[in-house]
């Protein structure tokens, strides 16, 4: 599978993050590197120890999960998202279609019988953007957490309250 030699038509895709942004990954790279993970189907922590996936994808090293999840959420809009999930989705069905022998290629089942959530009325509206799991987790923060006591000791890392707000955006 070459995600690499594949040309994308970045100029319709936006990065979020200002020109000033320190970012230290390039826009492409960090879209070609999604479009992997997703017709892979490999985790966030998976990729960051495929350092050799680096230089072909034109990145310095491959980051983080912390630093992918955080590109997905923050850096890339909801355009690319959709960008990248239809681009990994051509090249799983190209690869399958032209029984190409890439093992790490997602079937193709997994892409082609998916259910379209905006047709079936009882899941019609069950999906959370980003906005709302933000506000939800910031509601949940001012107005819950302090009711709930873990049980923790009190020289423990993390507050109870950092470990409901990860929990909550989950």
């Amino acid at each position: 599978m070459s995600v690499v030699d594949s040309s994308i038509q970045t100029e319709y895709l936006s990065d979020s993050y200002p020109e000033w942004h320190p970012a230290p990954h390039s826009f492409l790279g960090m879209v070609r590197l999604p479009i992997y993970r997703e017709a892979t189907g490999e985790s966030y922590r998976a990729l960051a120890r495929y350092q050799e996936l680096a230089e072909p994808l034109d990145l310095e090293h491959i980051p983080d999960e912390s630093v992918l999840s955080r590109t997905w959420r923050k850096r890339f809009d909801d355009g690319v998202r959709e960008f990248v999930q239809v681009a990994a989705h051509f090249v799983i069905k190209q690869s399958h279609d032209r029984e190409f022998s890439a093992p790490a290629v997602r079937s193709k089942a997994e892409i082609v019988d998916e259910v379209d959530l905006s047709t079936d009325d009882e899941t019609a509206g069950c999906e959370f953007s980003d906005k709302q799991i933000y506000r939800t987790t910031r509601l949940t923060r001012d107005h819950g957490f302090d009711e709930f006591d873990s049980g923790r000791a009190a020289n423990t890392t993390y507050e109870d309250t950092q470990f409901f707000e990860s929990q909550t955006f989950m």
